[in-house]
């Protein structure tokens, strides 16, 4: 199912600082990203994770993703 990035990825809160996400058939913006830098609230375009797709998560240390 489809959750918030802050939903979805809850087992890891903390421990990871963007999420990419991209879409081949939007040919005019087809990445999305997530960052948890205030300053770059601006750039965000990835809020939701979608089932069924693939994302990157970028760690800032070990962890293990437990899903929802």
């Amino acid at each position: 199912r489809n959750a918030p990035i802050e939903i979805a990825l809850s087992s890891v809160a903390g421990k990871y600082d963007m999420v990419y996400g991209y879409d081949a058939w939007d040919e005019d913006a087809p990445w999305r990203i997530w960052q948890a830098d205030p300053d770059f609230a601006d750039f965000i375009t990835l809020f939701v994770l979608e089932h069924g797709r693939g994302y990157w998560v970028h760690c800032v240390e070990r962890c293990a993703l437990e899903l929802p």
